[in-house]
């Protein structure tokens, strides 16, 4: 398992509640702003209503965006325990995801950061990898490094784990 599902239920429950309130606040707002016109007091109090309402309208946005991003933990769990070699392209991750790479890289970087995703890194090495490896498996994070025998491109996986080659797609165990 990748995704630290304790923090992860309690931080979306909070969201919820989040989105919720931000967005009462703002449609309680805009529903102010329209009744000072109906009023004809707007030139009184139209621009504080904006203020709260660009306020609060800026805080609905930052919990559905963040809601956005704890949604994705679920699913980047299951492809990583879906693959076999423990590390995957963020190329690879983004086309999973349908999005593109640096939008999934700043997504994956602060759901590691934020420990929603666990017992995964970027390589070291190359910081378009993932690194990840299952919970229960005593395995280190090194490399088995072997070239294809049908077209002699680099393949990298876990030792005793077996690999599609991307050039040619021939089966690889290392």
């Amino acid at each position: 398992m990748y995704s630290n599902q304790k923090k992860l239920i309690a931080a979306l429950a909070i969201t919820k509640v989040k989105i919720w309130i931000w967005g009462a606040l703002t449609i309680m707002v805009f529903m102010a702003i329209i009744q000072t016109f109906i009023d004809g007091t707007y030139k009184k109090n139209f621009v504080s209503f904006m203020v709260f309402a660009i306020f609060f309208g800026v805080f609905w946005y930052l919990n559905f965006n963040k809601k956005s991003r704890l949604d994705k933990v679920e699913r980047i769990d299951n492809i990583f325990r879906n693959d076999d070699d423990g590390v995957m392209d963020l190329e690879q991750l983004a086309n999973a995801l349908n999005y593109d790479n640096k939008k999934i890289e700043k997504c994956v970087m602060y759901l590691i950061s934020k420990r929603y995703l666990i017992n995964c890194r970027f390589d070291d090495n190359d910081r378009r990898k993932i690194i990840f490896r299952d919970v229960n498996v005593k395995e280190s994070y090194d490399l088995a490094s072997a070239n294809c025998p049908s077209c002699g491109t680099l393949v990298q996986a876990r030792p005793n784990h077996t690999v599609k080659c991307p050039a040619c797609g021939r089966m690889i165990k290392l």
